[in-house]
């Protein structure tokens, strides 16, 4: 039995119509390979960019960590500084401060008066018939102005404030100025340099404090 045969135009035209459909396919398929590697291409690119950008915040990150961590131990420093520096200021003032209270206590004039002041406030009265022990120091090398101001306040306290009488006796302390003793009416006075000074820098310290800060702020800010 013959097999049937297609005329030659028609086998031509089913040739160019597989080939236009397989090119057509390959076409497509090119392009979908092409769609997927530019989606492929964009997705890689943006994954780039975005662990670009998150590397530059962490850089910045760390960046401003480290500052302020810097700047954090700048400014502990500066404090500790400052407190070094005022601690030595105050010290250094309250030596100083002693030293002038102790000069005035050796003038007899400035000796007697505040420690008649002091004992008539105590007592509340003019004169009284209390003897009173006079405790001055004896540390350190004999010194005249200072023996001769006790001596004048001796006699000043017993003609002027106490009938019984002054009993000096010497205590193991240095400095300057002396203590009151009143047995009998229980009263202790000290108008030596050490009380004195402390009295006065409790009332001083304050305002030098203050100073100094401003001082310092005017440093500051010209740095």
């Amino acid at each position: 039995m013959a097999q049937p045969t297609l005329p030659s135009s028609g086998v031509q035209e089913l040739v160019q119509r597989l080939r236009e459909e397989g090119v057509a396919a390959g076409r497509r398929e090119a392009e979908q390979i092409v769609a997927a590697a530019r989606e492929e291409a964009a997705r890689v690119l943006a994954a780039a960019r975005r662990e670009a950008e998150e590397m530059t915040r962490a850089k910045h990150a760390a960046i401003e960590t480290e500052r302020q961590a810097a700047r954090a131990a700048l400014d502990l420093a500066w404090r500790d500084a400052v407190l070094q520096l005022r601690e030595q200021l105050e010290g250094a003032f309250a030596q100083r401060l002693q030293s002038l209270v102790a000069a005035a206590l050796r003038e007899p004039a400035v000796l007697g008066e505040l420690v008649v002041d002091a004992l008539r406030h105590a007592l509340a009265q003019e004169r009284s018939g209390d003897r009173a022990q006079l405790l001055v120091p004896e540390a350190g090398a004999p010194d005249a102005e200072a023996s001769q101001a006790i001596d004048v306040l001796a006699a000043t306290l017993s003609r002027d404030v106490l009938q019984g009488g002054v009993e000096l006796v010497r205590e193991p302390r240095s400095g300057a100025g002396v203590r009151v003793h009143l047995a009998e009416q229980g009263i202790e006075l000290a108008v030596t340099d050490e009380a004195l000074a402390a009295l006065l820098l409790e009332r001083l310290l304050p305002r030098f404090r203050a100073v100094f800060e401003a001082r310092l702020s005017q440093g500051r800010d010209r740095g």
